[in-house]
């Protein structure tokens, strides 16, 4: 494994120069090493964030989602959940279960709006607001 002087991602991937294929391949069009960009998870994540006009609303992921309506980002290779990565910024790491949107805005990715439960009561809770939808 080795790690790329530009933007510190470790990779088994070949190494050029001291820079990763895809930090080279962005020199070599750019034609110099200060142009750069190198943008941290957290620059990038708030980058695709809407944020709302009224303090405490949902914060709409106007990045990429998946075909459910979930936001979607890629961190080191590994693509997971928008809200997931906002939750673990905002108040550490998930040890595991869901998160549940407590707004029922699946593209809402504000850390408030989130509580970690099993995947159980995430899936009881789902059902209880489309009965209560229906009534």
């Amino acid at each position: 494994m080795r790690q790329c002087q530009r933007c510190q991602k470790i990779t088994s991937a070949k190494i050029t120069r001291k820079m990763c294929m895809a930090c080279y391949t962005w020199v070599r069009r750019a034609g110099t090493v200060d142009s750069f960009p190198v943008n941290t998870h957290e620059e990038r994540f708030f980058s695709k964030v809407q944020f709302p006009s009224l303090w405490g609303g949902c914060w709409q992921w106007i990045g990429a989602m998946n075909s459910a309506g979930y936001g979607k980002m890629g961190i080191s290779g590994v693509t997971t959940g928008a809200h997931r990565v906002s939750y673990e910024m905002a108040v550490g790491l998930l040890s595991g279960g869901d998160l549940d949107h407590l707004c029922c805005n699946r593209s809402c990715v504000n850390p408030q709006h989130l509580e970690p439960v099993t995947h159980a009561e995430n899936i009881r809770r789902g059902y209880e607001r489309k009965r209560l939808l229906r009534s």
